[in-house]
């Protein structure tokens, strides 16, 4: 039997990112997330914008993140954790796991209040349709979002699928997804004006223009298939991914002085589209001799991308101070033409994973991927640009398992990323920027220190090309930058009733080439720093049944915040507190949440760019009410 049958279990009380991890490199279930690392940031990159997404293991180029409704856990792959997977990538995979109905039905209900009071609520149900052979899940939320920056603004989203299968070797998953957002309000983002960090502000003192909301929607739907015919199993997966912003704001307050005074500009956008057609087929034939198991692969990828970004206009609001509102009349604007983009890459690929038990694993992979990017753009003049590549991609990594307690491994992994796009602030703002060739070598070992306990270090070396701003507040491509690290996780029960996740990287992120040899640049990349680590644990108090106590302690150093190296944000430390019940109504499961954010209160400035901050979360409280019925 290769696809067993799901198992009917509480879904939503039981949520627990905690007690649910396999590692602290990141992961998230429901509403809650945990670890060093998430989809958008991992060794200091985004796997997000290099496009290293993955649903049930399979290819997936992402406009926009899956809905939660469909989604019963993503996880970071990093390091150890990519051992085996096939294809890595230097950046880091997110895998999406889907939710998946079991034999019985279960109907999920969760009502709360997120941070700084904003309410929402969810449903989630598994609905076995032909016992455990045909299943529906199906989810609908609600939400009204209060922002750390005194932000609002409204969403709803609903998702289904269904899960097929005709026989033990076989499964099917199509699924939708549908998310909408409307009077979505942003802060100012704060560019200071010299060799500074801007003063503090007022959090949650909303000071943007009232009118100028966003609105737009995305939507996620494909379909998933496996099977298995003796040693051979094929797996498919078709996906389309596409976000549409219809109307969009961004606020600048340029020039930011120690007093807290700069000048307002406002940025325009509307229409902006971009969407997404990939997939992947793969064949894997197995067999297995003595203690040795062989798996060799065939892949093909591919995805077909269109984007439709820019026509924006700016307006001058005039001069204002940080967290100081002051309203203007709505204005008008004039859209210029869109610039347009259009991606076209397949791949082919071949891969081997050996396992020896009691001894070791092997894999590697080798990709001939054809790429094409073409750029029309349309102002000032019309520029139609071609970039066309197709390069060599391969990786090895291997693991020895020294003892039954310690294993032991290496890797090294050459990919080919998309790189994002330019940000507001930039004199390219929005623009799509050029797939880059990157690489990355690493290795560490793995200590099951008790049956429940385990640590897991490495070493890694990621190298890309490095963009930034120019001296015309340009983003371009600049040099090189190098991100070496070391990373710990050490997860597990670390005495009865007491789980933790602790997590930590230090790293020496490094940028070279010929601005940083003239001086034009420092060497220290922005928005990065040297030391991350983040602590949670969940403590089960065993003398009141249902009631468990959890955190998260993290610690931060100090942030570049500009490409000349002479700002940087002060480190700080911050603390959460929460705890959870659990108990039956009328023999529905149902769990009590509670989350203190922030304590102390700590203030500080997030680096988003080159001399461009936003404030941090200040305390709050969340809580809901979750019940399986």
């Amino acid at each position: 039997m290769f696809f067993a049958p799901v198992e009917a279990v509480a879904q939503r009380a039981d949520d627990n990112a905690t007690t649910s991890a396999e590692d602290a490199f990141g992961s998230s279930i429901g509403n809650e997330s945990v670890g060093l690392y998430n989809p958008y940031e991992a060794r200091g990159f985004s796997p997000i914008d290099a496009g290293n997404v993955r649903i049930e293991g399979l290819y997936f180029d992402q406009q926009d993140e899956l809905s939660d409704r469909l989604v019963d856990n993503t996880r970071v792959r990093v390091g150890l954790t990519t051992l085996g997977y096939l294809f890595p990538a230097p950046t880091g995979i997110v895998d999406n796991s889907l939710r998946k109905p079991g034999d019985k039905r279960v109907i999920s209900a969760v009502a709360g209040t997120g941070v700084y009071g904003g309410p929402y609520v969810e449903l989630d149900t598994k609905w076995p349709l032909v016992g455990d052979k045909l299943g529906l899940v199906f989810g609908a939320a609600r939400r009204h979002e209060e922002f750390f920056d005194g932000a609002d603004g409204d969403f709803a989203s609903v998702g289904t699928s269904l899960r097929w299968t005709p026989s033990d070797n076989v499964e099917v998953i199509p699924f939708f997804s549908r998310f909408h957002y409307w009077n979505e309000e942003s802060a100012p983002l704060i560019i200071s004006g010299g060799d500074y960090v801007p003063p503090r502000g007022k959090r949650r003192s909303f000071y943007s223009q009232d009118w100028a909301d966003n609105k737009g929607h995305s939507q996620n739907h494909g379909v998933v298939a496996k099977t298995t015919m003796g040693a051979w199993q094929f797996q498919t997966g078709l996906f389309q991914s596409r976000f549409v912003a219809d109307q969009g704001f961004t606020e600048l307050l340029l020039g930011v002085t120690p007093t807290g005074q700069g000048n307002r500009i406002i940025i325009a956008r509307q229409d902006q589209r971009f969407a997404s057609t990939s997939g992947e087929v793969r064949a894997s034939y197995n067999f297995i001799e003595n203690k040795r198991k062989h798996v060799f692969h065939v892949a093909l990828r591919g995805r077909d991308v269109n984007a439709r970004s820019g026509g924006a206009d700016v307006k001058s609001l005039g001069p204002g101070f940080i967290g100081v509102s002051d309203q203007e009349a709505p204005l008008t604007f004039n859209y210029g033409p869109h610039d347009l983009d259009e991606v076209k890459q397949g791949t082919v690929g071949v891969g081997y994973q050996g396992i020896w038990a009691g001894v070791g694993e092997l894999s590697a992979g080798l990709q001939r991927t054809d790429y094409k990017k073409t750029n029309v753009q349309q102002t000032p003049v019309f520029v139609r640009s071609v970039r066309q590549d197709k390069p060599w991609l391969w990786n090895a990594s291997a693991a020895w398992f020294v003892t039954s307690q310690i294993a032991v491994y290496g890797g090294y992994t050459k990919g080919l990323e998309e790189s994002g796009n330019a940000p507001a602030e930039a004199t390219n703002r929005f623009a799509v920027l050029p797939a880059i060739l990157t690489r990355q070598v690493e290795a560490g070992a793995r200590f099951s220190l008790t049956d429940k306990l385990k640590l897991v270090t490495g070493v890694f070396d990621v190298r890309k090309p490095y963009f930034a701003f120019d001296n015309t507040r340009f983003f371009r491509e600049l040099g090189e930058v190098q991100h070496r690290g070391l990373e710990f996780s050490l997860t597990g029960e670390v005495f009865p009733n007491f789980t933790v996740v602790l997590g930590g990287v230090l790293m020496n992120p490094r940028v070279t080439g010929e601005p940083v040899e003239r001086g034009e640049i420092g060497r220290n990349p922005v928005g990065q720093t040297g030391r991350t680590i983040r602590a949670s644990f969940d403590y089960k108090v065993p003398w009141v049944e249902g009631l468990s106590i959890d955190g998260l302690a993290q610690n931060i150093a100090t942030r570049t915040a500009s490409v000349d190296n002479r700002v940087e944000t002060p480190g700080r430390a911050v603390l959460d507190i929460g705890a959870r019940y659990r108990f039956e109504v009328g023999g529905n499961a149902t769990t009590v949440r509670m989350r203190w954010y922030n304590i102390f209160n700590k203030f500080g400035y997030r680096v988003l760019g080159d001399h461009t901050f936003q404030f941090n979360q200040a305390r709050n409280v969340s809580i809901y009410l979750a019940t399986d019925f």
